[in-house]
């Protein structure tokens, strides 16, 4: 066999292994609920999530079966607080000692709803946080759902 054909056979080989293991995959970002870090078009790259942190930006399914991008803000066993308003409404908390305690005096405590991210599962939020579908409406997601974490934004289209 000649170096050429052998050299071809590897590189194939070597390529369907590649996309077989999916190390890494790209991503093309759709929506502004990730803006400012995040723009519409723009591609990044993500491979397996083996761990999963607070700040770490996600790739998962929605229930409709969409890919999703968001934030993790909080992981198992943190805290998050909600003030509930007179009129229902549900309103986020820093959940920050200093930011809940402030609420509790401002609002009372009875208006604090305070929850606690289940095993296995994580909260998470866009950065353009008035304009995001994410865990204030949906809840928490599970860990097993998330496919990627983002590691770096490459390019916007």
């Amino acid at each position: 066999m000649n170096k050429k054909l052998m050299l071809r056979m590897f590189l194939i080989l070597f390529l369907l292994m590649f996309m077989w293991l999916q190390p890494y995959k790209l991503v093309v970002i759709v929506g502004e609920s990730m803006m400012p870090t995040l723009h519409t078009r723009q591609i990044v790259i993500a491979t397996k999530a083996k761990e999963i942190r607070r700040g770490d930006i996600v790739v998962f399914r929605n229930d409709f079966g969409e890919i999703v991008v968001k934030r993790v803000a909080y992981v198992a066993g943190d805290y998050y607080y909600y003030h509930v308003s007179k009129n229902g409404e549900c309103e986020l908390i820093d959940s920050s000692y200093n930011s809940v305690l402030d609420s509790i005096d401002l609002y009372g405590s009875k208006t604090i709803i305070e929850n606690k991210v289940p095993l296995k599962k994580i909260y998470v939020l866009g950065d353009n946080y008035n304009n995001s579908d994410d865990s204030r409406r949906f809840g928490t997601i599970e860990l097993a759902d998330v496919m990627y974490k983002l590691v770096r934004w490459v390019y916007s289209i």
